[in-house]
């Protein structure tokens, strides 16, 4: 950043690199968008730039307005598997779950054998019809390529377990989640294993486990 600002200091990408850097690294917001506003001079349609303003919008709570840059940064760059995914995330946030699995979709086309992707899909199938099949049926899909296979999707795995309530199912799941962190359904909170084990363990009354 800084042999960047020396080289380059008016230059678009400059701009840009120092808006991902107060995003990313300070959490100013403010600042970078007014950084973002220079840097678009120069690269106006650079998908890059509305990507980053849709994730700071978003943060800021203007999920709305957030989502449209997100729309604009896939328009621009549409085969960015990764941008497809916030598009999703952005659209559950909002409860729009059928656009949510569209956007799902598109990104399962690109990279199709994406377990997480695939299992998210019926994840968030299941928040929006309350049905698990769909979901049970893909983790089985994955399972069956091999132990391995299940590991970026193994909390999903986990919820499905607890909402059929089926523990032999769930403590399979932790295993295959091992010791890597994970994420509530529908909420960024970080959960560890031994939580995970509470949660089971409150599902089979073991409340000694539990504690």
């Amino acid at each position: 950043m800084q042999a960047a600002t020396r080289l380059r200091p008016d230059a678009a990408e400059t701009h840009l690199a120092r808006a991902q850097y107060l995003y990313n690294g300070l959490r100013d917001y403010a600042g970078a968008l007014a950084e973002l506003e220079i840097a678009r001079r120069g690269l106006p349609n650079d998908p890059r730039l509305f990507e980053l303003t849709g994730y700071i919008l978003r943060r800021r709570g203007q999920q709305e307005e957030g989502l449209r840059n997100l729309e604009r940064a896939a328009e621009l760059d549409p085969r960015n598997f990764n941008t497809l995914q916030q598009i999703a995330l952005s659209y559950q946030a909002l409860g729009r779950y059928a656009e949510t699995i569209a956007a799902l979709d598109r990104a399962s086309a690109i990279v199709p054998d994406n377990a997480e992707t695939r299992a998210n899909r019926e994840l968030f199938y299941l928040c929006w019809k309350a049905d698990t099949r769909p979901l049970r049926q893909t983790i089985d899909a994955i399972l069956a390529q091999g132990p391995g296979a299940i590991a970026s999707a193994a909390d999903t795995w986990f919820f499905c377990a607890l909402a059929e309530r089926d523990p032999a199912a769930a403590e399979r799941a932790l295993v295959a989640l091992g010791d890597n962190p994970w994420l509530s359904n529908e909420s960024p909170i970080i959960l560890s294993h031994s939580f995970g084990e509470g949660l089971l363990a409150r599902m089979t009354k073991d409340e000694a486990r539990a504690r």
